[in-house]
């Protein structure tokens, strides 16, 4: 293989591939005729919802009386097939 031939091959494969949408022809200006150009966004909640809201997160239930437990302690080792080295 030349090098000018290696330079081409490597380039082509760098390329992104053609879409299948392209392939087949496809109108995307057509297919778009028919969705509104804008559609109006849903009203943001009030202020005062989000503050009345935040004072139940303060209210959690005190986690002093249970502990994480670790669960991997408890899973079985594997027999180790070599010598350690």
């Amino acid at each position: 293989m030349t090098p000018k031939s290696k330079r081409k091959s490597i380039h082509s494969r760098m390329l992104r591939p053609v879409s299948r949408a392209f392939e087949m022809e496809f109108d995307l200006d057509k297919a778009l005729e028919e969705v509104p150009i804008h559609i109006e966004d849903p009203p943001f909640p009030s202020i005062r919802q989000e503050k009345r809201s935040s004072g139940f997160i303060s209210e959690l239930p005190s986690e002093e009386g249970r502990r994480l437990e670790h669960f991997t302690k408890l899973r079985p080792k594997r027999n180790k097939k070599q010598q350690p080295t």
